[in-house]
């Protein structure tokens, strides 16, 4: 029971860090987040695009940050099935892509996952679908970055 809350946790993580190297725009932290013969399958831009391995995996935070000043991906629910060192799951995601207009994009989000853990324990995306359920635009008031610390301290 132990290791599978700790598999959980750990493929979570892994679902997060794809998000948050999305909004960073870091092709190199969101292409680690795959194996190295990892696919990601999207309808995000209304037609299905692919991108296999992680020369291709690199150029989907730069597409997925066109034409917004910022983005901010925040993963819901979650659920992973663990089968030793395979794994299926359902993430839903709320993405927000401020644009220069002052609008919020608003994107909802289901991801379609399996996932493998390596010989280093590290558990890794192989396939990942997006499916944009439905979109929303909302006038939004941005305000000056702030920083008031850094969770990799």
């Amino acid at each position: 029971m132990v290791s599978d809350i700790r598999d959980a946790l750990a493929i979570r993580a892994l679902c997060e860090r794809y998000a948050q190297a999305v909004d960073a725009g870091d092709s190199a932290a969101f292409s680690s987040v795959f194996t190295l013969d990892g696919h990601l399958v999207s309808n995000s831009t209304g037609s299905e695009r692919h991108f296999y391995g992680r020369e291709q995996l690199a150029q989907v935070p730069v597409l997925a940050k066109a034409g917004a000043v910022t983005t901010m991906h925040f993963i819901g629910n979650h659920l992973a099935r663990v089968d030793g060192d395979s794994a299926t799951g359902v993430t839903y995601c709320i993405a927000n892509h401020l644009r220069d207009d002052r609008s919020n994009l608003v994107m909802m989000i289901r991801y379609d996952d399996r996932y493998s853990r390596g010989s280093d324990g590290e558990w890794l995306i192989v396939d990942r679908s997006v499916e944009v359920q439905w979109t929303e635009t909302r006038q939004a008031d941005p305000r000056p970055p702030t920083r008031t610390g850094d969770a990799r301290q």
